[in-house]
């Protein structure tokens, strides 16, 4: 990879931790509140082994509605002190992809009664600080107008590290960019996004959060029927 792609992308990085709190604008996407949306079909990853210390998993993964990996097929995926960054572009049609073994997905048990979804990041899942920082992407059997996770972000306490940001970017089935919004928060934290425009097929999430971040309770409202 060229010098300068790789200054482009770090680039943005560097852009995302300069927006301020809150959220970036973004064409067509916006922040919804979660009680007003209808969104029965949720990916909670019950259905793991409940493992404290967390199990790797290299492959793409499967689920009602939607598959799980860590980027789309045309993405750049650049180390970023230590955390994967992801840029705008992907290849048409939105196709989904896992990462390197071992810097791919894991599943961990969250307290005595929930699992949660950790992306591997570039030191990989022998590390201690390699689950978090990596990227997760949703490919979405059929485009949908709304979706929502709960995001796992650093505790806010005093002399805790400045606040992180969780970084989404939404693509359309042919790969448009849609959106790219910049979330900061503490602990445990519930978001929504709706489209006003195109449907959404895919979406990527990274962050830059000190402890990095993970996922549960993915949302969304369409299961593609087949038959």
């Amino acid at each position: 990879m060229g010098k300068a792609k790789v200054s482009a992308i770090i680039g943005v990085a560097a852009a995302g931790l300069l927006a301020g709190a809150g959220i970036a604008a973004a064409d067509g996407i916006s922040i919804a509140d979660c009680n007003t949306l209808n969104l029965p079909v949720q990916i909670d990853f019950e259905n793991y082994p409940r493992v404290v210390n967390g199990t790797r998993y290299d492959d793409v993964q499967h689920f009602n509605g939607a598959d799980i990996g860590e980027h789309f097929e045309g993405q750049t995926l650049v180390n970023y002190d230590n955390f994967d960054v992801l840029d705008t572009f992907a290849s048409a049609p939105l196709q989904l992809r896992a990462g390197e073994p071992g810097k791919n997905l894991s599943v961990e048990a969250h307290g005595p009664r929930q699992n949660t979804l950790y992306g591997l990041g570039p030191v990989g899942f022998e590390h201690k600080n390699g689950s978090g920082e990596g990227a997760i992407s949703i490919l979405f059997w059929a485009d949908q107008q709304a979706f929502g996770a709960v995001f796992e972000m650093e505790m806010a306490y005093a002399g805790s590290p400045p606040a992180g940001e969780v970084r989404l970017i939404f693509f359309s089935r042919d790969a448009r960019l849609l959106g790219d919004i910049h979330l900061t928060g503490a602990g445990r934290t519930k978001a929504c996004f709706q489209s006003s425009g195109a449907g959404i097929a895919g979406v990527t999430i990274t962050n830059t959060d000190a402890q990095g971040i993970s996922v549960d309770d993915i949302s969304f409202d369409r299961v593609l029927v087949v038959g």
